[in-house]
């Protein structure tokens, strides 16, 4: 595989991860969750799916989607170059059977190994209070 479809692959990857993890705290309830998704493989704009539907199109390197609330549940995800036609382009990555659970609140992040390899990292976001003069990093 070229490093240019690699990371075509970890981008899409990881946005459609991502989208699945954001869910706003506030919003977020028995049956929902929140996901956002951090793009961070250069160079490679990406449409993201869950489930045969689109969630982020034409998603840029850089940039964070979301947050998103989404139902809780278990998601097939796929991410195509932006603007292909889902009917006819080649998957540029996929990953099935992603269980959301209900009041997640995650990022996922699509980036570089030391290597160059694309890959996908989740993240779960600790929004747990912080005692009155200390802080989180």
């Amino acid at each position: 595989m070229n490093k240019s479809r690699a990371i075509a692959l970890t981008a899409g990857a990881t946005g459609a991860f991502a989208l699945l993890f954001a869910a706003t705290p506030a919003l977020a309830d028995s049956h929902t969750a929140t996901v956002s998704v951090l793009h961070g493989i250069p160079d490679t704009p990406v449409d993201v799916y869950a489930n045969g539907e689109e969630l982020i199109s034409d998603f840029e390197p850089g940039t964070l989607g979301g947050p998103l609330t989404l139902p809780a549940g278990e998601y097939d995800l796929t991410v195509y170059p932006a603007g292909a036609d889902p009917e006819s382009a080649e998957v540029a990555v996929s990953l099935d059977d992603v269980e959301i659970p209900a009041g997640a609140d995650a990022t996922v992040v699509a980036h570089l190994t030391e290597a160059g390899t694309p890959e996908l990292t989740p993240f779960v976001n600790d929004t747990s209070a912080v005692p009155a003069g200390e802080g989180r990093l």
